[in-house]
């Protein structure tokens, strides 16, 4: 029987293939194509490139802390011990690879509420506890855009599903609290 992994995103994701990441941390492995995965929801998090700072972000920004986890399995996978030799801090979120696209997915969303985070003085942001409650599907992007008056939905939309809205989160959390603050104080 195959073992269930779970693979989180705060992007909606139609098909998994392995890829080689964009986004990744120092040290981490370049040149095997994977589905980076865990077998928790806080765990997946915690691997996932600016995965708390877009959380911490989205908090901060008053949008709904959603996550997108899929529950697959694959046959070909790569176990923690081994990913540990490509990734630095893949024993402590229990990091695995599928290197094969999943036999099965599914997609369960998730509202993380009372997240804890913790900055430690090296290394990123870290969340330490949440509670996760099953929630209706919901598309961040467009709950982003809403929040932020954004009039051309498409093109925001696809400036998210080009970088991902971890990402640009991550680098454009300030601006977003600008055009937030700025659109408070014309509904004055």
């Amino acid at each position: 029987m195959e073992r269930k992994y779970i693979h989180v995103s705060l992007d909606i994701v139609e098909r998994f293939v392995p890829r080689i990441p964009g986004q990744r941390i120092p040290g981490e492995d370049g040149t095997i194509p994977r589905i980076c995965v865990s077998n928790r929801l806080l765990d997946c998090i915690n691997a996932m490139p600016s995965g708390p700072e877009a959380l911490q972000s989205m908090e901060r920004l008053g949008v709904p802390l959603v996550i997108h986890a899929y529950y697959m399995q694959a046959e070909q996978v790569l176990p923690t011990k081994e990913v540990a030799r490509y990734v630095p801090d893949a024993e402590w979120s229990h990091e695995s690879w599928l290197l094969t696209e999943p036999t099965k997915v599914y997609r369960v969303d998730y509202h993380v509420v009372n997240p804890q985070f913790f900055k430690p003085k090296i290394g990123p942001l870290k969340l330490l506890a949440a509670d996760f409650k099953r929630c209706p599907f919901t598309d961040n992007t467009k709950e982003l855009a809403n929040r932020l008056g954004v009039q051309k939905k498409s093109d925001f939309a696809n400036l998210m599903k080009k970088y991902g809205l971890s990402c640009v989160l991550y680098n454009m959390w300030e601006e977003f609290q600008k055009i937030l603050q700025m659109w408070e104080k014309e509904k004055k």
